[in-house]
C-alpha cells in the first residue's frame, strides 16, 4: 500500500501534465442549475445560499459539518481504545465492545455526512432549475393537488 502511494506521488510530481490538463477553468459565475451543484459540491450549503435559501444553507452546512467532525471524533477514539485494548492483550476485555461502539457511530456519521452532502447538492441543482424555468415551463409540467368538501384530487402534468 505505500509502495502505491509513493509511486502515486512520484508521478503527480514528475508528470502532471498527464494526469490533469496544464490550465483549468472553472467559471461559477453564471446561476445555472449546474453551477449551483458544483457550488454545493466545494462547499455544502452554498448552492442554497445562491438560491436564496439561507437558512436552508446554514443547516445542510452546519449538518454535514457536524456529522463529519463527530465521525472523525469517533475513529480517533476507536482507534485509541482500539490501541489500548491491543496494549492490554486480555481477549474479551470492555474496550473491544467499546470500540466496536465507537467505530459503529463513525460509520454511521459518516454514511449520514455523505447522505446529507449529496441531498445538498441535487437540492441546489433542484431549487436553481425550478427558478430559472420560465412561466409558461412552470405552467406544462407540474403536479396539483386540490381539495373541497367531499373528495381530494392530485394531478401530475408533463409534456414529452
Amino acid at each position: 500500500m505505500f509502495r502505491k502511494l509513493v509511486l502515486i506521488t512520484v508521478l503527480c510530481c514528475i508528470c502532471p501534465g498527464l494526469l490533469w490538463p496544464k490550465e483549468l477553468k472553472i467559471d461559477l459565475s453564471a446561476r445555472t442549475p449546474t453551477n449551483m451543484a458544483l457550488r454545493s459540491v466545494v462547499l455544502p450549503g452554498w448552492g442554497q445560499h445562491e438560491n436564496g435559501n439561507t437558512t436552508k444553507a446554514y443547516i445542510i452546512g452546519g449538518a454535514v459539518l457536524f456529522s463529519g467532525a463527530a465521525a472523525c471524533y469517533y475513529f480517533d477514539r476507536a482507534n485509541t481504545t482500539y490501541e489500548e485494548y491491543a496494549d492490554q492483550g486480555v481477549r474479551d476485555n470492555a474496550l473491544y465492545s467499546d470500540y466496536e461502539s465507537q467505530y459503529g457511530k463513525a460509520n454511521a456519521l459518516t454514511v449520514a455526512a455523505i447522505v446529507l452532502w449529496v441531498y445538498g447538492i441535487m437540492d441546489a441543482y433542484g431549487d436553481a432549475s425550478e427558478n430559472f424555468r420560465s412561466e409558461e415551463e412552470r405552467k406544462k409540467a407540474g403536479f396539483k393537488v386540490s381539495a373541497d368538501g367531499k373528495s381530494v384530487a392530485a394531478v401530475f402534468t408533463t409534456e414529452f
